[in-house]
């Protein structure tokens, strides 16, 4: 993926991610093996098998369209999609979860008020436990990626990561459309897709509950990466992918939708500002007309604009029935009265 602003609320940024062509910021998509070559030499990734990058620099290759039959390409993803996305979203917003949610705010709150007390009290235990849960989450989340970014750079993990978190069409396995949006090699595309997620997913932690900011991020990135998936499949791009632009973009589309007129800025510029209603049909016109590009071949940014489609498209979708479920509710609440 290649950079696009970075939004936030007051000062924030969208990284524009989801198909990584390799050492670039943001999710992209190999572009060629001399460009990737050039890429690696960059930013030192000295530890990445020469046999993977060419294995991974493939892109606008024509193969077979289903190289390994519909149940490997087509089937097997669209289940896993299904299972692991909607699972995600049925668990976050059972009532079991809330009340264990609830349970663990309770106890954040006596936690914090214990520390207090003590003479002496342990300054980061109070800071965690101040925060919001959805702020709690986010964190942990961003730790995760920190995690696999590390683990990036072990020579003896190369071939691992290569194989389960980089996610690419042609491949028969289908863990990696959900482990490559925790994967990112760059540090410049790491830290975008983190204060992307960071700064729209904080505003999202004020309506939602921390079970659903994780639902958002899971299912997000992983019906981005089978939208992307399919795309390639369909065009026949051999193209790897990673990163959590599809997770970002859907966490852009829900505050939108949730504040279309909330004011935005570029980080670097805070001075020029604008609302997020105008920003978002914006992003969705250029991965649109970038999506043309790669299927046409007429021109490359190195951007999976498919994948952020996905991630706008499930992000509008989850919120708007997530809106629509507590009006209902509170419909509900009020007959009872």
């Amino acid at each position: 993926m290649n950079n696009l602003a970075i939004f936030t609320r007051t000062c924030s940024r969208n990284a524009g991610t989801s198909e990584i062509r390799f050492a670039f910021p943001n999710r992209r998509s190999f572009s060629g093996f001399s460009n990737l070559r050039s890429s690696v030499e960059k930013y030192r990734f000295k530890t990445v098998p020469p046999e993977l990058i060419e294995e991974l620099s493939e892109h606008g290759g024509r193969g077979r369209r289903l190289p390994n039959g519909w149940w490997a390409d087509v089937i097997k993803p669209l289940l896993f999609t299904v299972v692991v996305g909607g699972g995600a979203v049925y668990v976050a917003n059972s009532d079991e979860v809330h009340r264990w949610q609830e349970q663990q705010r309770i106890r954040a709150r006596e936690r914090a008020r214990r520390e207090q007390r003590k003479a002496e009290p342990n300054h980061v235990a109070l800071w965690w436990n101040s925060l919001d849960s959805g702020d709690r989450v986010l964190l942990g989340v961003a730790g995760a990626n920190l995690g696999v970014f590390g683990m990036w750079r072990v020579p003896a993990l190369q071939g691992f990561m290569s194989t389960y978190f980089v996610h690419v069409a042609q491949s028969p396995r289908v863990l990696p459309m959900l482990l490559s949006t925790f994967s990112h090699i760059s540090p410049t595309h790491f830290l975008f897709n983190m204060i992307g997620m960071y700064s729209f997913g904080s505003n999202l932690g004020h309506v939602m509950s921390a079970a659903q900011l994780v639902s958002m991020y899971i299912s997000g990135g992983v019906v981005s990466s089978f939208a992307s998936h399919m795309f390639k499949l369909l065009i026949r791009d051999r193209a790897a992918s990673l990163g959590a632009s599809g997770a970002v973009f859907a966490m852009v589309a829900s505050s939108t939708y949730l504040n279309p007129d909330g004011q935005l800025s570029i980080i670097f510029l805070p001075m020029f500002t604008f609302t997020a209603g105008s920003m978002l049909p914006l992003l969705v016109a250029f991965d649109t007309i970038g999506a043309f590009g790669v299927a046409t071949r007429l021109f490359v940014i190195g951007l999976d604009h498919v994948a952020h489609l996905g991630g706008v498209g499930f992000g509008l979708g989850y919120t708007h029935w997530l809106y629509q479920r507590a009006q209902e509710r509170r419909r509900q609440r009020f007959a009872q009265w």
